[in-house]
């Protein structure tokens, strides 16, 4: 199982090093200055904060309910 874990592990590093070898910083610049993408990423973070809140409020009341109940 640790095993599956690392691979996944490494891939992602993987892909990390590969976006900064062919990417520029000055290509990072030129896509952070269109509006619609900044919306976009600002959308993105509000949606996932919000979600992340909403599961968590379903979650602990339910997890509170199955331990007290033995369900």
């Amino acid at each position: 199982m640790m095993t599956f874990g690392l691979i996944y592990l490494g891939l992602i590093v993987a892909m990390v090093i590969a976006d900064l070898r062919f990417a520029s910083w000055a290509d990072l610049r030129s896509v952070l200055a269109d509006e619609r993408l900044r919306f976009s990423v600002i959308l993105s973070l509000i949606s996932c904060t919000i979600s992340a809140i909403l599961s968590m409020w379903v979650a602990v009341p339910t997890g509170y309910v199955l331990a007290r109940t033995g369900g």
